[in-house]
């Protein structure tokens, strides 16, 4: 393994090889360079081998040998990331003398010769190429880095060429470098190890809900869920073998009873309005000192939490104070829980026949009192609702009498 400069660390050497393969003819073919081979010349002023290092795949034999690298959050093994590395040799020169033909010649006979490239060639070429300063340990890595050449159709040479932006194309070949074994430097973290084993043997129950409902009013008329509000959950294997949790949103409750096919619990007064998941959770003591570890969940089985306004509801800065002119102004009112700053909230408000609809000013945190701007509602006493995410608030109704049936609250008078 090495580390993330080994990259340029090859292209260096590689540089340093053919520079050195091309020395007896330094002054006839010059030496080999870094760098595109965006060129339009011909002439011994473009004289030389250009490196260009234009495509990196994963090793495919190496790509995931390192796996698992994390147990949980823990590091237990450094990651390796194994890649090849495809370059492409440009042999730039004058062709009338044959020098592209000769560079060609030389590059292959060394790269043939010695395809591996050596420790000593690596620290020298890092070195030429000015970054000695830069710690890199590709030298001292156990994969070594061998070159060989690839097969390119004319397919290919012309749509790698056509990338260099109108140059001509000029005598090539390309290689591939592998394999190049990145790792970062990080120290793995090792649990101790297991000094007593013990085997237990359970029944695996798999709990799953199949209907949630509120308890019914005592005329038995159907009621909404809400936060504070008994519930009854059917489904089958709902009892676990010594515990069972049930996870209402981001709350955890023991249910008040609870049998195979039956669980009652009361919704906490922390469950925020909306849409959220319900869960069965079987808990087993386990471990040493023992405590309640999941052995089996259920699929979360959604319900709607409708809110629920508590307390006066209060309309303030209502202009204009006197006349029979639409108001303006600002409704607060409180929940029964807070709600997140994310959610959407409307106030819905009716009196005869009409209707009016207000979202909640911007909300910078949680938070169960909310304040809705009012515009062209005339004075009365309207009947008020709010949806939160979807899910909105019940009304009163008159239980006896003529009025029976009829929604009484929660109401907001607008001076």
């Amino acid at each position: 393994m090495s580390n993330a400069l080994s990259v340029a660390g090859v292209t260096a050497a590689l540089v340093h090889r053919l520079t050195a393969a091309l020395s007896p003819y330094a002054a006839e073919l010059g030496s080999a360079s870094p760098g595109r081979p965006d060129t339009t010349g011909g002439a011994d002023d473009q004289l030389g081998i250009k490196v260009f290092l234009y495509r990196v795949e994963p090793n495919a034999a190496l790509r995931n040998s390192d796996l698992p690298t994390r147990s949980g959050d823990a590091l237990i093994d450094r990651p390796k990331a194994a890649l090849s590395l495809q370059y492409l040799l440009v042999f730039l020169g004058d062709e009338t003398s044959y020098k592209p033909d000769r560079m060609l010649g030389v590059a292959a006979t060394s790269l043939h010769a010695q395809p591996v490239l050596g420790r000593d060639e690596i620290t020298a070429g890092w070195n030429e190429a000015g970054l000695g300063a830069f710690l890199m340990d590709l030298a001292d890595a156990s994969e070594r880095v061998r070159i060989t050449a690839l097969t390119l159709s004319i397919d290919e040479l012309s749509n790698l060429w056509s990338s260099f932006f109108g140059a001509p194309y000029r005598l090539s070949m390309a290689v591939q470098a592998d394999v190049v074994v990145l790792s970062p430097d990080t120290a793995p973290v090792r649990a101790l190890p297991v000094t007593t084993r013990t085997v237990i043997s359970s029944t695996i129950l798999n709990p799953r809900i199949t209907s949630i409902v509120a308890a019914p009013s005592p005329s038995g008329a159907p009621q909404p869920i809400v936060a504070g509000a008994t519930i009854h959950i059917s489904g089958t294997a709902l009892l676990g073998n010594e515990d069972t949790a049930i996870w209402i949103g981001d709350q955890v409750v023991a249910p008040a009873a609870i049998t195979g096919e039956r669980a009652t619990l009361v919704v906490p007064a922390a469950v925020r309005p909306g849409a959220i998941g319900v869960a069965v959770e079987h808990r087993r003591m386990l471990g040493d000192p023992p405590s309640l570890r999941p052995m089996g969940r259920s699929p979360l089985f959604p319900i709607v939490v409708a809110p629920e306004i508590t307390g006066a509801i209060v309309a303030t800065n209502v202009t204009p104070a006197a006349g029979t002119a639409p108001r303006s102004g600002t409704i607060t009112l409180t929940l029964t829980a807070p709600i997140d700053e994310r959610q959407p909230v409307t106030l819905l408000l009716n009196a005869g026949g009409s209707a009016f609809s207000f979202d909640a000013a911007p909300r910078p945190a949680a938070t169960a009192t909310i304040d809705f701007g009012f515009a062209g509602v005339p004075k009365g006493e309207y009947l008020v609702r709010i949806v939160v995410a979807g899910a909105q608030s019940r009304l009163t109704q008159v239980a006896a009498g003529a009025a029976a049936g009829t929604f009484d609250g929660p109401k907001v008078s607008i001076p």
